[in-house]
């Protein structure tokens, strides 16, 4: 037994969607805490990003109940998603503090500074995600537009919370620990030993190499992005391993009781028929259920054709008794039938009528195999037969007498269907239903157009889930495309009003085109695919993307003229802890068990992992090839190092 339909497979997705958001925000916290704790040279620093970072998601959820009232499937993202972008805001005026050296100074003049230096950077970075993510307003699909508002939203709020809250807390901090040793500086962590002392001097060895190979690479992850397909089966995103699901699917593609059709509604059964008749000739719909099913096309017909066979029964006379099984006479009448099963066989073959010899020869060996049972049979056997004959008499008798009240009575009537069929093929105003069901999945986009083409010639007012899913399916894509190339026309142009540079707008946006492009590439070769659920990874991937180009250029504008390496020792390190974070955020949704949010968070653990490589590796070889910066500062000793 197995238990599923709508309201089951409902229940069950919900369920999932509430354990997976518990668990993947769960993992997005403790993830950003200990790589926080694990990256900052002062413990507690991570712990006042965090308050800050607190802060800005408690306004957002008092923004959401003020704004919805409610979460949804989708906008349950929005936590794991806030997580690991609102943090972002807060790392990198606490990393360039720590490498002015923290409350080891005057702490307010270092806060200041260190917000001199990142926070215009931050500020863009943040219009930008926010834009970007209200861009996702444009799809007409309300739970992707309400994504779109909540984290668009949280996002504002944590901004301000990392612009507003944070440097005072830095300052009130940093003034009660100033003349205090209980928490001396750590040494020089993990990430900065590998980053500060090895990596950020060697990233723009070879400039002009890496910028050809990074051009190569993106040139053919292009061409291999091209191959990617959309899934829009949507029983593929529901929950992994849910038994209402699995038989749903079954129901669905395999079974004659399939929930997926379109339904029309006829005034009378005269235009019922002419809507069958139409729904014949299309090849995309497999068959036409209605209450003509059970009625007679031609009522005059049907009752003569029951007098007719009233009178054969009415003529056919019987054995009242049957005659005793004698072993001897049953073995002559099945020898005498094997032969002339026999002869019938050679002569079909003769014919040439393969077709019928093959069950006639079929039939011999029955006949045969009969012979040697009654042949071998004990005594008792030939009692047991006429006891069974006994019973096949008084079977035929019933048969007889059912079929002999069949032909008496009237063919069937729409008045006269017992209630079970009044209540499936009729509306409550008595106007007759036609169900159409398609002869192909309706989960193809080209087999879903065709089937509901037909079903609109069959009726202009024909409706159903796939009339529904299409509609849905093109509000879902048409969106996408709006949000994609709205949000990335507002981010480029808050750049050009940022940056008031053409040129170094384009350079910004670089390594959100490049990482874009690897990510897609990545997706065919992973043999992963666009469905209904990771679409929306699109314009949060290009609102977290942009951040890091953003304060790369800004930096090099700042204090280019110290060589590249000093620009990536700095912003690079806050990108570096920043980025990771927010593939922690956005990687915690891979784990979820409900498929939809799984591939959400693979598409944005891709997209952000490929925006941080291109905006620390490739942007700056990119920059230094262009003339924009040198590749190394000027003395081999820097400050804050």
């Amino acid at each position: 037994m197995a238990f599923t339909g709508t309201p089951a497979v409902t229940v069950e997705e919900m369920d999932t969607v509430r354990r997976d958001t518990w668990r993947t925000s769960a993992v997005a916290v403790v993830g950003v805490i200990l790589l926080t704790l694990l990256v900052f040279r002062w413990k507690t620093h991570a712990l006042l990003v965090l308050l800050a970072l607190a802060a800005g998601v408690v306004w957002s959820f008092g923004a959401v109940r003020l704004e919805l009232g409610h979460l949804n499937l989708i906008t349950s993202a929005f936590i794991s998603t806030l997580v690991g972008v609102g943090v972002a805001y807060g790392i990198h005026p606490v990393s360039e503090y720590e490498l002015e050296g923290a409350h080891t100074g005057d702490v307010v003049a270092t806060v200041r500074e260190s917000y001199r230096r990142t926070g215009p950077a931050i500020a863009a970075a943040g219009g930008t995600t926010a834009v970007a993510f209200l861009s996702i307003l444009l799809m007409r699909f309300r739970g992707f537009a309400e994504l779109g508002l909540v984290a668009g939203v949280g996002v504002v709020l944590c901004l301000i919370s990392a612009m507003v809250c944070l440097p005072a807390i830095l300052v009130v901090y940093g003034r009660w620990r100033r003349n205090r040793d209980t928490e001396r500086r750590d040494s020089p962590r993990p990430l900065d030993r590998l980053w500060l002392e090895r990596m950020a001097g060697r990233v723009c060895r070879y400039p002009r190499t890496t910028t050809v190979l990074a051009i190569a690479v993106t040139g053919w992850l292009g061409w291999v992005a091209t191959g990617l397909t959309f899934d829009s089966n949507i029983l593929e995103l529901l929950p992994r391993d849910a038994e209402s699901v699995r038989y749903q699917r079954r129901v669905a593609l395999e079974s004659d009781l399939s929930p997926v059709f379109n339904l029309v509604v006829a005034e009378d059964f005269q235009e019922l028929d002419a809507m069958r008749a139409r729904a014949r000739r299309e090849p995309s719909i497999a068959r036409f259920e209605s209450a003509l099913r059970f009625l007679p096309e031609e009522p005059v017909e049907a009752r003569e054709m029951l007098a007719g066979w009233r009178r054969l029964l009415d003529g056919l006379r019987l054995p009242p008794t049957p005659r005793p099984i004698r072993r001897p006479d049953l073995l002559a009448s099945l020898r005498g039938l094997e032969d002339i099963l026999a002869r019938s066989a050679d002569a079909a073959f003769a014919a040439g009528l393969g077709h019928i010899a093959g069950p006639l020869e079929k039939a011999r060996a029955e006949a045969e195999g009969c012979i040697e049972v009654a042949a071998a049979a004990p005594a008792e056997a030939v009692s047991e037969w006429n006891d069974g004959q006994q019973a096949l008499m008084g079977w035929r008798d019933e048969i007889l007498a059912f079929l002999g009240e069949a032909t008496r009575a009237e063919p069937p009537s729409p008045e006269s269907l017992p209630d079970e069929l009044r209540e499936r093929f009729f509306t409550r105003t008595g106007k007759p239903l036609g169900f159409l069901f398609p002869s192909g999945s309706v989960f193809d986009p080209d087999e879903l157009e065709r089937y509901v083409g037909a079903s609109l010639r069959v009726s202009d007012d024909a409706i159903g889930f796939p009339f529904m899913f299409l509609k849905m399916s093109n509000r879902i894509t048409t969106g996408f495309y709006r949000a994609v190339i709205l949000g990335a026309v507002l981010v480029f142009v808050i750049l050009l009003i940022d940056l008031r540079s053409l040129r170094h707008a384009v350079l910004a946006a670089a390594p959100l085109a490049i990482g874009v492009i690897w990510a897609l590439g990545a997706m065919r070769l992973l043999g992963l695919s666009f469905n209904f659920a990771n679409l929306v990874a699109m314009p949060l991937i290009v609102g977290v993307g942009i951040d890091n180009g953003v304060h790369v250029v800004h930096r090099v504008r700042l204090e280019g003229s110290a060589g590249m390496d000093v620009v990536l020792r700095h912003t690079g390190r806050a990108i570096l802890i920043s980025s990771l974070t927010t593939m922690i955020g956005f990687g915690s949704l891979s784990l979820a068990s409900h498929r939809g949010l799984e591939s959400l968070g693979v598409l944005l653990l891709l997209g952000v992992g490929s925006c941080l490589v291109a905006s620390i590796v490739v942007l700056p070889n990119l920059l230094v090839v262009l003339g924009q910066v040198r590749a190394r500062r000027r003395s081999a000793t820097g400050r804050g190092f």
